[in-house]
C-alpha cells in the first residue's frame, strides 16, 4: 500500500479518481445516478471490498491546446484535463481524479491551498476544494455557490483576464492526501449507511446546508482520519448534538465520542479547554457586557407612564442594561452616518421580555460580502462576532462602536433576535432571524420592493432571561432603559425618540439638562433654566451644561456622553470641559478674593457639568464603555468657549457666588464684622438658610437660630409649623451632615470646611473672640443671634449631631456654653401610643409620648400581654416623620419641647473633652465602663434643664455604643445588627426577593449561632468609636477540621481545648484570589501578594493578572497614573498601560520607561521584589486588630483566630444541649396533643363518650375522669422544658425562627379541652384517625431518636452536611 502512495521522487498518489461514469455525466445525468456518482466519487467506487485505486504522479498524455479552451495541470501529480466554461478549480480538480476536499470555509487542513501559475507569469493563491450544496441538488442553480474560487473573488476559470490558454495549480500540501487515504476504507460502508436517505431522489436535503448528510459523512472521515481539526466557526451551536447522536463525533470534530470521552478521562488533559468566540461570551459575559450581578443604586430614571424623570434607587444587572444599550446606539449612530436619520422607535414588551429599536434613515446594504463566504452583509454584522464597519481608524468615524462585537451580543444573549432592514438604492427588503443565543442562523428572506422604498431598520430580540437568572422583566429596569432613549434624544438634536408610541419631550440637549437638573434638585421652570446653562460650540461636537454643583450628584449621576454612549464614569471629554472652567473660575476667584485659599478640588466640587461630545474613533477602558480613554489631542475637535461666554454662564450658575458664600465667606465677616453695625448692614445670603428678620439688627439678642437635620422636603413641613411664632425671632439652617470632629481634625480641615464656616458666619462668631452673654442689655450684642436651638432626630445620630456641635462651641467659645442661656435643643417624639379607642387619622392626641427608646421599652416591658392589645404604636424615625400639623403643635407649645443646656461645673468640661478628644484609650474606658447603662438609662425630658455631663453620660454614650454595634460584629455570627436584622426578615418571611425593612422594636435576636463561626468565615471591617476592626477570612473547611477535633474531644469528657492547641496554624484565605499570603518573617502578620507575568524585557512589559487582597482596580488605576506621571521627585516610571479588567478578572499591562527599566532590572536580571513594592501588589493582613463582641455583649480583642474558636466552641456546644432538650419538649408535648386526640376519636366512634343532652362542664368533667388532658397541661409539659433553652435575648440558632411557628401550633386561644370538642364531624372518619394514628407513630419515633444520640452527634452531622453543600458552591 505504502509503495503504491508514494514514490521515490517524492511525488504522491492522490484520494481516488472518480469512476468513468462521472466523468462522462452530462446534463441530462438524473439527479439520483448524479448523487451516486458524488458519493462513489468521495468514497472510493462502488465495490465496498476493493482498495480505493491510487493514481501515481507520473506525466499523462499531455493535452493539445484548443482555441477558447484552457488546460488545467495539476501538480505534483502532472494530471491535465479542459476546464469547462464558468467550471470552477474545484470540479476541475474533480474530473481530473484529483481527490478534492469539502470546503471548510476557512483552509484550516491546507489540503486545498494551492499555487497557480499563468503563462504570463502571475501567480494566483487558490483553494482547489467544493463546497455542499445548500439546498436540492446537484444541478440546481446553487450549484454556482460551490467553493474552489480563485482568491480575491474570481469565480471560475474563466474569469481569468484574457482566459489563458494555460495554467498550472501546484497542491501546496499533498502529503496530507496521504493520512486522509490510510482511513477511507475503513469508514466508506458506515459513511454510506449514514448516507442512504441522502441518495433517495425524492430526498428533501435540511434547509441549512451544514446538516447535509454527506458532509456529516465527510466530515467524520477527516476527523478520524486525524487529517485536521475542522474550524467550528463555520458550523452552528445545535448541530453538535446532531453529530454527536448522528455520527459519534464529538463537538470538536477531532474524532469520535469514544475518544472525546477518553480525553475527559484524562486528568491532564480534561483541565485545559478551548472555547469558541461564542462560548467564550457566554461563559465569561462580564468581559463583554459586564457584571451580570443585579446592583441598586441611586439612578435617574424615566416613567414612561408619566413622562418623567425621577432620581430613586433602582435595582438593575449591568449587563441586560448593555445589550439594549448596544442595539440603541447602533440606531443613533445612524444618526452620524446618515442625516436623513429622523426618528427612532423603540418598544417594550414586559411580559414577553422583547425589545424592538427602530430607526430610519440609510438601512443595511443588502449584498453579498465577497471577501467573506459571499454572505449578506445583515448577517455579516449582525451575526459574526468581530464584524462591522469600525475597523478602519485611518477614517474618521462618530460611532458609539469599535470592537466588532456591538450587536452580537445582543444576539448571543437573546433567545429571538430579528434584523429587518430596507436597502432603497437596490430596493430590497432583507429579513434575517437567530435564535438560541445565536447559535442557530436562519436563512434570509429578501423581498424585491416596488415602488419607492424608504429606508429603515429594525431590530427585535427576546431577552434570554435564564442567563441573567431572571424569571421577568421589572420595572426598574425597563425605567433605566428608557431613560437612555432620552439620553439619546437629547444627545442628537432634532432626532424624535418614541417609547411605546409616546414621543419623548426631549429635542436638544438642553430639554435633556434641564430635565435631569430638575430631578436632581427640584428646580423647576426659571429657577431651573438659571440653575444651568448649555453651551453648543460651532463644530456640532460639543454640547456642555454648566452648573452649581448638585448636592446628590455623584459619579453615578455624571451627565456625560461620547457619541451617544452614556460614560457613566466620564473621562477624558469631561476632563477636558471641567478643566477649562475650573481654570476661569480660579482666575476671578484669585483676581477678585486674593485672600481667598480656594484649590482646584474646591472648585470641581462646586461646579457640575455636563457634556454630549462627538470624538473620533473613541477608545474606552473596556467593553462596558463607561469611562473614555482617548487621550485629548485625538478628539478630531476641541471645545471652545470665548472668555465673554464663559463669565456670562459662570455669573449665571452663581458658581462662584457659592464657593465664596459657603466655602470662604468667614474670613470677609472676621475682617470686616467687628461691630454691630457691621452686620446689620449685611443680610447674608446663604443658601438654605432662612435669616431671621431681626438677625444682626439691635434686637439679635432676642434671635434663635434653629439647626435642623438635613432639609428634606418632609422636615421642611414639619419646621413649617414654626409659623406659630412667626419669623422675626427665629432662623432655620439645615446642616448638610454631621459636623467634624474639631478637636480631631487639622487646622486645614477645620478652615476648609463649608459648614463651620456657614454656621460661624451666621452667628457672628469670630475666631479667637471671647463673648460675654451676660452684658447689660444696652451694650451693643456681638452676635447676629443670641441663642441656638437644635432640632435632630430622636435617634442615636441625632445625638451625635448634637455632641458635635456642643464640641465645636466648647472648643473655640467655651464661654457661650457656660452662659447657660446660649444653647438648648428642641426634642420631638419618638414614639407615640393610642389607645385602641383612637381614631389615627383624626387626632394626634397621644395616650402617651416617649422621647427615648429605653423609656418606652421599659413602659411596654411593664405591661401584660392582655394589655398590649388595648394600644396602637406609632414609631417617629425621624423630624420628617411628623407632620406640618404636628409641628404647630409643638411649637405651640415650645416649653414642653425646649430643654435648656446648663453648665454644672469643671465636670462638664471634662465629661465634653473625654466624648471627642484624641485620647481613644479614655474613650474606651468610658464606653466599657458604661456599657451596662446604656440599655437602662436614659434623659428625663420632664425636666427642662439638661447638664452637659448628663448628655455624655446618658445619651451621647448610647451613640458610642451603638456606632460600636453597626462597625464590629459579633464573635459568634459575625453579624452586624443591620445584617441580623435582615436575616431575621429573611428567615421570619420565607424570604427570596427584596423587601424594604421596617423600623420599629428590636425584634431580632441578639445574635445567631451558626454552625460554624462565620466571623472567621467572611472576615470582618469595621470603624466605631473608640475601637475599629479588621479580621482576615479563613477556610471554612479548615476551620470545620479542627471543629470536629473539638467535638470529638468534648464527646470524650474533654472541652476542645486540647485539640485546639494541637491544631495548625491557619492561614488567611479568600475564595478565587489567584495570589499567595505567606506569614511574614515578624510572625505577626502575614503578607498578601498579587500576580504578574513577564511579557518582555525590552522594554520592560508586564501583564498583572492579580491584586493584592484589599486594592481595588480603580485604586490601582490612579496609582498606576501617579506612575506615569512627572513630578518634581522623581520621572515618570510608567510610559503606558492598558486595562481589560472586570468585575471577576483582572487584566493590566503595564509598559515601563527606561529610567524604571534600568532600575528594576539588576545584571539582566528583574528584581520582582522591588516591581511588586512599585506596584504596590504587595499588602500586609495583620492580626492586631481583631476586636469582636463576645457572647456577654462586651468588647473583646483577640490575637489569634484558634481564640475566636476556643470562644465560639462552648457558646456552640451549650446551645446544641438546650436545642436538643427544647425539641424533645416540643416533640413530646405534640406526642401527648396526637395521642389524646386519637384517644377521644377512639372513643366517640365507639360509643364510649357521648355528646347529646349534655352541658360543656359535664363533658369536660368526664374527660378529665378518663384521663385526658388539658391544653393547659399540654403546653406546660413544653414550657417547662423549653426554658432551659437560649431565649432569644440571650442568642438564637438559625432553627429557632422556624420552630417558634411551629410552638404556635401547641397553643390554642380556648384553654381546657377545646382542642378535643371543637375537633370537626369528619375527623372521626377512619381516615383521619388513621392519619392521627401514623402522627403519633412518627412524633414518638422522632423522640426516640433524639433522646439516643448525643449534642456532639448532632453538631458532626451538620458539620458534614455544611461541609458538603460548601464544596458544592465553591466548586460551581
Amino acid at each position: 500500500m505504502a509503495a503504491a502512495l508514494a514514490s521515490a521522487s517524492g511525488t504522491l498518489a492522490f484520494a481516488p479518481a472518480l469512476p468513468s461514469a462521472t466523468v462522462s455525466r452530462n446534463a441530462q445525468t438524473s439527479a439520483c445516478s448524479l448523487k451516486m456518482g458524488l458519493f462513489d466519487g468521495l468514497f472510493g467506487g462502488g465495490n465496498k471490498n476493493e482498495p480505493p485505486p491510487s493514481q501515481a504522479a507520473v506525466p499523462s498524455e499531455r493535452l493539445a491546446p484548443i482555441k477558447g479552451k484552457t488546460i488545467v495541470t495539476f501538480m505534483p501529480s502532472n494530471q491535465q484535463v479542459y476546464a469547462r466554461p464558468g467550471e470552477r478549480l474545484g470540479d476541475v480538480a474533480q474530473r481530473a481524479g484529483i481527490n478534492v476536499p469539502y470546503g471548510c470555509r476557512e483552509g484550516v487542513c491546507g489540503t486545498c491551498e494551492a499555487k497557480m501559475r499563468q503563462p504570463t507569469g502571475q501567480i494566483n493563491e487558490v483553494r482547489v476544494c467544493r463546497d455542499i450544496v445548500p439546498k436540492t441538488n446537484l444541478d440546481s442553480p446553487d450549484r454556482e455557490k460551490m467553493w474552489g474560487d480563485l482568491r480575491g473573488g474570481k469565480k471560475s476559470v474563466s474569469e481569468l483576464r484574457g482566459t489563458p490558454e494555460e495554467i498550472t495549480v501546484t497542491l501546496q500540501n499533498p502529503n496530507l492526501a496521504l493520512k486522509r487515504q490510510q482511513s477511507w476504507e475503513q469508514i466508506k460502508d458506515q459513511a454510506k449507511q449514514k448516507t442512504k436517505d441522502w441518495l433517495d431522489p425524492n430526498y428533501q436535503a435540511p434547509s441549512k446546508r451544514n446538516e447535509n448528510a454527506v458532509t456529516m459523512a465527510f466530515m467524520r472521515a477527516w476527523s478520524q482520519s486525524s487529517c485536521f481539526k475542522i474550524s467550528m466557526r463555520s458550523f452552528k451551536t445545535p448541530l453538535y448534538g446532531w453529530l454527536e447522536r448522528n455520527h459519534g463525533i464529538d463537538k470538536d470534530l477531532s474524532g469520535s465520542s469514544e475518544q472525546a470521552s477518553k480525553a475527559r478521562d484524562d486528568p491532564e488533559q480534561s483541565q485545559y479547554q478551548k472555547k469558541t468566540q461564542l462560548e467564550h461570551v457566554l461563559l465569561r459575559p462580564d468581559v463583554y457586557v459586564g457584571s451580570m450581578e443585579q446592583v441598586t443604586k441611586q439612578m435617574l430614571v424615566y416613567d414612561v407612564k408619566s413622562s418623567s424623570v425621577r432620581l430613586r434607587s433602582i435595582s438593575y444587572i449591568p449587563g441586560l442594561l448593555k445589550i439594549f444599550d448596544e442595539i440603541l446606539v447602533n440606531a443613533a449612530d445612524n444618526k452620524q452616518r446618515d442625516v436623513a436619520t429622523k426618528q427612532i422607535k423603540v418598544k417594550f414588551d414586559k411580559k414577553n421580555a422583547t425589545v424592538q429599536v427602530y430607526n430610519d434613515g440609510k438601512g443595511i446594504p443588502v449584498c453579498r460580502h465577497a471577501k467573506y463566504d459571499d454572505v449578506y452583509i445583515p448577517e455579516l454584522v449582525m451575526g459574526n462576532l468581530l464584524a462591522g464597519s469600525n475597523f478602519d481608524d485611518t477614517k474618521t468615524r462618530l460611532a458609539g462602536g469599535r470592537h466588532g462585537y456591538g450587536a452580537k451580543l445582543t444576539n448571543i444573549f437573546s433567545s429571538v433576535f430579528t434584523i429587518e432592514t430596507v436597502d432603497s438604492s437596490r430596493a430590497l427588503l432583507y429579513r434575517q432571524t437567530w435564535r438560541n443565543n445565536m447559535t442557530t442562523c436562519e436563512p434570509p428572506t429578501i423581498e424585491k420592493l416596488t415602488g419607492k422604498a424608504e429606508d429603515y431598520t429594525k431590530v427585535t430580540f427576546t431577552i434570554d432571561l435564564k442567563r441573567f437568572g431572571k424569571k421577568s422583566l421589572d420595572d426598574d429596569t425597563i425605567a433605566l432603559w428608557a431613560r437612555r432613549v432620552v439620553d439619546v434624544a437629547g444627545c442628537n438634536n432634532g432626532l424624535k425618540c418614541w417609547i411605546n408610541g409616546t414621543l419623548v419631550k426631549v429635542r436638544s440637549f438642553q430639554d435633556l439638562m434641564l430635565l435631569y437638573r430638575s430631578a436632581l434638585t427640584q428646580e423647576k421652570g426659571a429657577e431651573g433654566a438659571k440653575a444651568v446653562e448649555v453651551i453648543e460650540d460651532n463644530s456640532g461636537r460639543w454640547k456642555v451644561a454648566v452648573g452649581s454643583a448638585v448636592n446628590n450628584s455623584s459619579s453615578e449621576l455624571s451627565m456625560s456622553f461620547v457619541n451617544s454612549v452614556w460614560t457613566s464614569r466620564g473621562g477624558t471629554h469631561l476632563k477636558h470641559v471641567q478643566d477649562l472652567f475650573i481654570k476661569y473660575v480660579a482666575t476671578v476667584l484669585n483676581n477678585k478674593y486674593k485672600d481667598l485659599d480656594v484649590n482646584e478640588r474646591t472648585i470641581r466640587n462646586n461646579m457640575w457639568i455636563g457634556v454630549a461630545a462627538l470624538i473620533e474613533n473613541p477608545s474606552f477602558d473596556t467593553q462596558g464603555k463607561e469611562l473614555l480613554v482617548t487621550p485629548t489631542e485625538k478628539f478630531g475637535s476641541e471645545f471652545k468657549v470665548s472668555r465673554k461666554k464663559m463669565e456670562e454662564v459662570v455669573q449665571k450658575t452663581e458658581i462662584v457666588e457659592r464657593i465664596v458664600l459657603e466655602g470662604k465667606l468667614v474670613k470677609d465677616l472676621d475682617k470686616s464684622s467687628k461691630t454691630m453695625g457691621a452686620w446689620s448692614q449685611k443680610r447674608l445670603l446663604l443658601p438654605k438658610l432662612e435669616d431671621a428678620n431681626w438677625a444682626g439688627t439691635a434686637k439679635s439678642r432676642e434671635c434663635t437660630l434653629i439647626l435642623t437635620e438635613g432639609d428634606s422636603a418632609k422636615v421642611v413641613d414639619m419646621v413649617s409649623g414654626l409659623s406659630v411664632l412667626g419669623r422675626d425671632r427665629y432662623g432655620v439652617f439645615p446642616l448638610k451632615g454631621k459636623l467634624i470632629n474639631v478637636r480631631e481634625a487639622t487646622n486645614l480641615q477645620v478652615k476648609n470646611n463649608t459648614e463651620l464656616a456657614a454656621i460661624k458666619a451666621i452667628l457672628g462668631l469670630q475666631n479667637s473672640a471671647t463673648y460675654d452673654l451676660d452684658k447689660k442689655e444696652s451694650s451693643a450684642f456681638p452676635l447676629r443671634y443670641g441663642k441656638v436651638m437644635l432640632m435632630t432626630d430622636q435617634d442615636h445620630d441625632g445625638s451625635h449631631i448634637k455632641g458635635l456641635f456642643i464640641n465645636m462651641i466648647h472648643a473655640y467659645w467655651p464661654e457661650l456654653l457656660r452662659s447657660n442661656q446660649f444653647l438648648f435643643e428642641f426634642v420631638t417624639p419618638i414614639v407615640k401610643v393610642y389607645t385602641g379607642s383612637q381614631d389615627l387619622r383624626k387626632t394626634n392626641k397621644a395616650y402617651k409620648t416617649f422621647f427615648t427608646q429605653i423609656e418606652f421599652k421599659q413602659w411596654w416591658d411593664s405591661l401584660q400581654d392582655k394589655d398590649r392589645n388595648k394600644f396602637h404604636i406609632k414609631y417617629y424615625k425621624g423630624l420628617g416623620t411628623n407632620t406640618a400639623q404636628e409641628g404647630k403643635e409643638y411649637f405651640s407649645n415650645l416649653e414642653s419641647h425646649r430643654l435648656s443646656f446648663v453648665y454644672d461645673g469643671k465636670q462638664d468640661d471634662n465629661s465634653i473633652t473625654l466624648a471627642f478628644s484624641k485620647d481613644a484609650d479614655e474613650r474606651k474606658k468610658w464606653i466599657q465602663d458604661h456599657a451596662d447603662s446604656v440599655v437602662k438609662d436614659f434623659i428625663d425630658h420632664s425636666k427642662d434643664k439638661l447638664s452637659f455631663t448628663d448628655f455624655v453620660y446618658k445619651e451621647l454614650v448610647q451613640y458610642s455604643y451603638a456606632s460600636l454595634q453597626r462597625a464590629i460584629p459579633s464573635l459568634i455570627d459575625g453579624c452586624k445588627p443591620s445584617q441580623r436584622k435582615i436575616l431575621y426578615a429573611c428567615f421570619k418571611r420565607k424570604l427570596n426577593k427584596e423587601i424594604k425593612s421596617e423600623d420599629g422594636l428590636e425584634i431580632e435576636p441578639r445574635y445567631y449561632i451558626p454552625i460554624i463561626p462565620m466571623t472567621l468565615v467572611n472576615g470582618a471591617q469595621g470603624i466605631g468609636t473608640g475601637w475599629s476592626t479588621s479580621i482576615p477570612s479563613y477556610n471554612p473547611f479548615e476551620i470545620i477540621t479542627i471543629l470536629r477535633s473539638m467535638i470529638r474531644e468534648s464527646k470524650g469528657g474533654g472541652g476542645g481545648q486540647e485539640s485546639l492547641r494541637k491544631s495548625r496554624e491557619l492561614v488567611p484565605w479568600y475564595a478565587g484570589f489567584k495570589g499567595t499570603i505567606q506569614k511574614h518573617k515578624d510572625g505577626e502578620r502575614f503578607t498578601c501578594s498579587g500576580c504578574f507575568e513577564v511579557e518582555d524585557t525590552n522594554p520592560l512589559r508586564i501583564r498583572v493578572t492579580e491584586l493584592p487582597i484589599g486594592m481595588w482596580t480603580e485604586d490601582f488605576q490612579d496609582h498606576l497614573n501617579r506612575l506615569s506621571d512627572k513630578t518634581e521627585d522623581r520621572a515618570a516610571m510608567i510610559s503606558s498601560y492598558t486595562t481589560n479588567n472586570s468585575e471577576a478578572v483582572i487584566d493590566t499591562t503595564i509598559t515601563f520607561t527606561e529610567d524604571a527599566e534600568k532600575k528594576l532590572m539588576e545584571s539582566g536580571k528583574l528584581n520582582k521584589q522591588e516591581l511588586m513594592k512599585v506596584l504596590k501588589l504587595i499588602n500586609p493582613i495583620s492580626l492586631g486588630n481583631m476586636v469582636l463582641f463576645a457572647a456577654d455583649g462586651k468588647i473583646k480583642q483577640y490575637y489569634n483566630p484558634l481564640d475566636i474558636l476556643a470562644d465560639y466552641f462552648p457558646e456552640r456546644m451549650r446551645l446544641y444541649e438546650r436545642r436538643k432538650q427544647m425539641q424533645e419538649a416540643r416533640l413530646a408535648a405534640q406526642a401527648m396533643r396526637f395521642t389524646n386526640q386519637y384517644r377521644f376519636l377512639g372513643a366517640v366512634a365507639s360509643g364510649e363518650f357521648k355528646f347529646e343532652g349534655k352541658s360543656k362542664d359535664e363533658l369536660e368533667k368526664e374527660l378529665k375522669e378518663k384521663g385526658f388532658n388539658t391544653q393547659e397541661e399540654i403546653e406546660k409539659v413544653f414550657t417547662e422544658k423549653k426554658h432551659v433553652a437560649a431565649p432569644k435575648s440571650e442568642g438564637a440558632s438559625l432553627e429557632y425562627v422556624a420552630e417558634e411557628e411551629e410552638e404556635e401550633e401547641l397553643k390554642e386561644s380556648n384553654n381546657g379541652f377545646a382542642y378535643l370538642l371543637q375537633m370537626p364531624m369528619w375527623s372521626a372518619t377512619r381516615e383521619r384517625r388513621e392519619k392521627l394514628k401514623k402522627q403519633v407513630d412518627q412524633v414518638e419515633g422522632e423522640l426516640k431518636r433524639l433522646k439516643g444520640i448525643s449534642p456532639e452527634d448532632i453538631w458532626l452531622a451538620e458539620l458534614d452536611a455544611l461541609e458538603t453543600k460548601l464544596g458544592t458552591v465553591i466548586e460551581s
